[in-house]
Protein backbone atom coordinates (compact mmCIF):
# COMPACT_ATOMS: atom_id res chain seq x y z
CA UNK A 1 0.00 0.00 0.00
CA UNK A 2 2.47 2.71 0.76
CA UNK A 3 4.51 1.87 -2.36
CA UNK A 4 0.91 2.38 -4.27
CA UNK A 5 0.92 5.40 -2.48
CA UNK A 6 4.48 6.85 -2.97
CA UNK A 7 3.62 6.21 -6.75
CA UNK A 8 0.78 7.74 -7.10
CA UNK A 9 2.21 10.75 -5.74
CA UNK A 10 5.71 11.01 -6.64
CA UNK A 11 6.59 9.04 -10.06
CA UNK A 12 3.01 8.67 -11.96
CA UNK A 13 2.55 11.25 -14.60
CA UNK A 14 -0.87 10.83 -15.96
CA UNK A 15 -0.25 13.18 -18.88
CA UNK A 16 1.52 10.02 -20.33
CA UNK A 17 -1.84 8.27 -20.68
CA UNK A 18 -4.51 11.16 -21.41
CA UNK A 19 -3.87 11.68 -25.24
CA UNK A 20 -2.90 7.97 -25.63
CA UNK A 21 -6.78 7.43 -24.98
CA UNK A 22 -9.14 6.55 -28.27
CA UNK A 23 -12.64 8.69 -28.47
CA UNK A 24 -15.07 8.07 -30.80
CA UNK A 25 -15.57 11.10 -32.80
CA UNK A 26 -18.99 10.80 -32.16
CA UNK A 27 -19.51 10.24 -28.45
CA UNK A 28 -21.59 13.04 -27.92
CA UNK A 29 -19.39 14.85 -25.48
CA UNK A 30 -17.21 15.23 -28.45
CA UNK A 31 -19.42 16.48 -30.84
CA UNK A 32 -20.49 19.17 -28.35
CA UNK A 33 -16.93 19.89 -27.73
CA UNK A 34 -16.50 20.48 -31.35
CA UNK A 35 -19.43 22.71 -31.98
CA UNK A 36 -18.48 25.38 -28.78
CA UNK A 37 -14.88 25.13 -30.58
CA UNK A 38 -16.21 25.99 -34.09
CA UNK A 39 -19.30 28.43 -32.56
CA UNK A 40 -16.50 30.62 -30.62
CA UNK A 41 -13.70 30.35 -33.34
CA UNK A 42 -14.63 34.43 -33.82
CA UNK A 43 -13.64 35.09 -30.50
CA UNK A 44 -10.59 32.98 -31.00
CA UNK A 45 -9.84 34.60 -33.64
CA UNK A 46 -9.46 38.04 -31.75
CA UNK A 47 -7.28 35.91 -28.93
CA UNK A 48 -4.93 35.11 -31.59
CA UNK A 49 -4.48 38.73 -33.11
CA UNK A 50 -3.90 39.54 -29.10
CA UNK A 51 -1.63 36.34 -28.16
CA UNK A 52 -0.40 35.27 -31.42
CA UNK A 53 2.42 33.24 -29.73
CA UNK A 54 0.18 31.41 -27.04
CA UNK A 55 -2.49 29.99 -29.81
CA UNK A 56 -2.71 26.81 -30.80
CA UNK A 57 -5.07 24.90 -33.11
CA UNK A 58 -6.54 21.03 -33.39
CA UNK A 59 -7.23 20.06 -36.91
CA UNK A 60 -8.41 17.13 -38.94
CA UNK A 61 -5.46 15.67 -40.78
CA UNK A 62 -5.74 12.88 -43.79
CA UNK A 63 -3.07 10.73 -43.61
CA UNK A 64 -1.06 8.61 -46.30
CA UNK A 65 -2.94 5.67 -45.13
CA UNK A 66 -6.29 7.60 -46.00
CA UNK A 67 -7.27 8.05 -42.27
CA UNK A 68 -8.11 11.27 -40.76
CA UNK A 69 -6.42 12.16 -37.45
CA UNK A 70 -6.31 15.27 -35.34
CA UNK A 71 -3.51 16.77 -34.73
CA UNK A 72 -2.52 20.03 -32.67
CA UNK A 73 -0.43 22.61 -33.76
CA UNK A 74 1.13 26.33 -32.85
CA UNK A 75 -0.75 28.62 -35.07
CA UNK A 76 1.82 31.08 -36.55
CA UNK A 77 -0.53 32.90 -39.49
CA UNK A 78 -3.91 32.96 -39.99
CA UNK A 79 -6.10 34.26 -43.08
CA UNK A 80 -9.96 33.81 -43.84
CA UNK A 81 -8.95 30.53 -45.93
CA UNK A 82 -5.65 29.24 -44.28
CA UNK A 83 -4.06 28.34 -40.97
CA UNK A 84 -0.05 28.05 -41.13
CA UNK A 85 1.01 26.06 -38.09
CA UNK A 86 4.05 24.11 -36.37
CA UNK A 87 3.28 20.41 -35.69
CA UNK A 88 3.34 19.11 -32.19
CA UNK A 89 1.71 16.45 -32.11
CA UNK A 90 2.70 14.11 -35.27
CA UNK A 91 -0.41 11.64 -36.66
CA UNK A 92 0.28 8.15 -35.58
CA UNK A 93 -0.52 6.72 -38.85
CA UNK A 94 1.31 8.37 -41.34
CA UNK A 95 4.35 6.48 -43.11
CA UNK A 96 5.80 9.46 -45.60
CA UNK A 97 7.83 12.45 -44.39
CA UNK A 98 5.87 15.38 -42.82
CA UNK A 99 7.26 19.27 -42.86
CA UNK A 100 6.57 20.48 -39.10
CA UNK A 101 5.12 23.84 -40.58
CA UNK A 102 2.09 23.06 -42.42
CA UNK A 103 -0.51 24.79 -44.17
CA UNK A 104 -4.07 23.86 -43.38
CA UNK A 105 -7.87 24.44 -44.33
CA UNK A 106 -9.46 26.87 -41.79
CA UNK A 107 -12.69 24.27 -41.95
CA UNK A 108 -10.46 21.42 -40.69
CA UNK A 109 -9.94 23.14 -37.34
CA UNK A 110 -11.95 21.34 -34.45
CA UNK A 111 -10.68 22.64 -31.74
CA UNK A 112 -8.58 25.66 -30.16
CA UNK A 113 -6.52 26.80 -27.26
CA UNK A 114 -4.91 30.20 -25.73
CA UNK A 115 -2.68 30.42 -22.90
CA UNK A 116 -2.91 33.57 -21.04
CA UNK A 117 0.07 34.81 -19.11
CA UNK A 118 -1.19 34.33 -15.84
CA UNK A 119 -1.38 30.32 -16.61
CA UNK A 120 -4.68 30.07 -17.54
CA UNK A 121 -6.26 28.51 -20.62
CA UNK A 122 -9.51 29.15 -22.94
CA UNK A 123 -10.86 26.51 -25.23
CA UNK A 124 -9.29 23.50 -25.37
CA UNK A 125 -12.79 21.65 -25.10
CA UNK A 126 -11.96 18.46 -26.34
CA UNK A 127 -8.99 18.53 -23.40
CA UNK A 128 -11.93 18.99 -21.39
CA UNK A 129 -13.34 15.70 -22.53
CA UNK A 130 -10.76 13.58 -22.09
CA UNK A 131 -10.56 14.52 -18.52
CA UNK A 132 -13.83 13.46 -18.45
CA UNK A 133 -13.89 10.53 -19.80
CA UNK A 134 -10.31 9.87 -17.16
CA UNK A 135 -12.23 10.74 -14.14
CA UNK A 136 -15.75 8.48 -15.53
CA UNK A 137 -13.05 5.60 -16.51
CA UNK A 138 -10.59 5.71 -13.93
CA UNK A 139 -13.94 6.46 -11.03
CA UNK A 140 -11.84 9.62 -9.98
CA UNK A 141 -9.64 12.85 -11.31
CA UNK A 142 -6.09 12.39 -10.47
CA UNK A 143 -4.63 15.39 -8.29
CA UNK A 144 -2.32 16.27 -11.45
CA UNK A 145 -5.41 16.47 -13.83
CA UNK A 146 -7.45 18.13 -11.34
CA UNK A 147 -4.22 21.28 -11.52
CA UNK A 148 -4.85 21.22 -15.24
CA UNK A 149 -8.77 21.35 -15.44
CA UNK A 150 -8.45 24.11 -12.46
CA UNK A 151 -6.22 26.21 -15.45
CA UNK A 152 -9.24 26.40 -18.10
CA UNK A 153 -11.47 29.41 -17.78
CA UNK A 154 -14.34 31.27 -19.81
CA UNK A 155 -13.79 33.62 -22.32
CA UNK A 156 -12.44 37.18 -21.67
CA UNK A 157 -14.68 39.91 -22.25
CA UNK A 158 -14.32 41.77 -25.84
CA UNK A 159 -11.97 44.44 -25.02
CA UNK A 160 -14.11 47.84 -25.74
CA UNK A 161 -12.65 51.40 -26.85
Amino acid sequence: MALYFVWERVFFDPFLYLGGRLVDPQYPLMIAAKKKAIEELPQFVRLFKERPNDSTIKFAFETDQAETEFLWGDLLDLSETEAKVFLRTPPINHEGLLEREMTVPIDSIVDWQVEFSDGTLRGGYFNLVLFKIYEREEGAMHPKFLEQVARYKGLPPKETG
